[in-house]
């Protein structure tokens, strides 16, 4: 029995809004994009059947458009129209503009100067990236594929210019920061001095010569005594711990690549050592961390 293709009777309780008739036209459609599995009417042979809006009238419940769908099938069909969702500048869609850029301003006025800054410095630093992401890719193109002495002499041109840009980078930030912080109203500002020691702060409670106020007060010679017999030695075995791996690395490069040469194998093979140091290098961040947190809260 073929399905019929008239549109269901409308039930009496739904209210005759546009709006609504086509949000649940929206839904329908939305759910046949995601072939979302409804009831057929025991008439047309029951069991689930993927939707299809021409074949409407074949589910069963069609005719309540409003509790056709359960709130966990809208919750996914929602969820799929947001991820499908594709805007240009200057569209609406409830009241909600998309403009292009950042509309750092707005962000201020509602999240704060604090928020409002972060995104600043995540637009300022990931345009500030193309510059050495286009000169990389063009030292990439002319230096490498050829002999070790040509790639050496790439390499440390790029570090070179990485330096330089690193540099310009950062005293570019400090001048577009404080522009933004005159125009926010909040350059120059010292609240930070007069912020309350924090909860973790231990020792003990003494009058401050500066608020006169009881405060948390470590002794400085713990505090010393800890910075140079702890402290100090277990950075200095950290650099070298990083020096050590770095000559093993690159004489396990030049080893490596004389291997490569000897038995004709694929010039591609010579990015392993770098892959194995760049792991390294994460592992090591990780346990760097962990180190640096517990002598900041071992040091008082």
């Amino acid at each position: 029995m073929r399905c019929g293709v008239d549109v269901p009777p409308r039930s009496p309780g739904l209210h005759p809004d546009v709006a609504t008739v086509s949000a649940a036209r929206s839904l329908m459609k939305a759910a046949e994009e995601v072939h979302l599995p409804k009831s057929l009417r025991p008439e047309f042979g029951g069991g689930l059947k993927e939707f299809v809006q021409q074949e409407m009238s074949c589910f069963e419940g069609i005719e309540n458009e409003r509790e056709f769908f359960t709130t966990q099938e809208r919750q996914s069909i929602v969820l799929h129209l947001l991820q499908t969702l594709r805007a240009g500048a200057k569209d609406q869609l409830g009241g909600v503009k998309f403009v292009e850029g950042q509309a750092i301003d707005a962000i201020c006025n509602y999240f704060g100067v604090k928020i409002a800054m972060y995104f600043a410095w995540l637009g300022h630093y990931t345009t500030a990236l193309i510059i050495p992401g286009v000169i990389g890719l063009i030292f990439w193109i002319g230096f490498c594929g050829g002999d070790q002495a040509t790639e050496d002499v790439g390499f440390v041109l790029f570090s070179f210019f990485n330096v330089l840009w690193a540099s310009i980078y950062v005293e570019a930030w400090k001048r577009y920061s404080a522009e933004l912080a005159y125009r926010w109203g909040t350059l120059d500002q010292r609240d930070e001095l007069l912020v309350e020691p924090r909860s973790f702060f231990t020792g003990t409670l003494e009058v401050s010569p500066v608020t006169g106020r009881l405060e948390p007060t470590y002794p400085a010679w713990k505090r010393n005594v800890f910075r140079y017999f702890v402290s100090v030695p277990i950075i200095f075995l950290c650099l070298l711990t990083v020096f050590v791996i770095m000559i093993y690395t690159l004489q396990l490069q030049e080893w490596w690549d004389t291997l490569l040469t000897e038995r004709g194998y694929s010039f591609y093979l010579s990015y392993l050592p770098k892959i194995l140091l760049a792991v390294v290098i994460a592992l090591m961040d990780e346990a760097y961390y962990k180190v640096a947190c517990w002598l900041n809260d071992r040091g008082g």
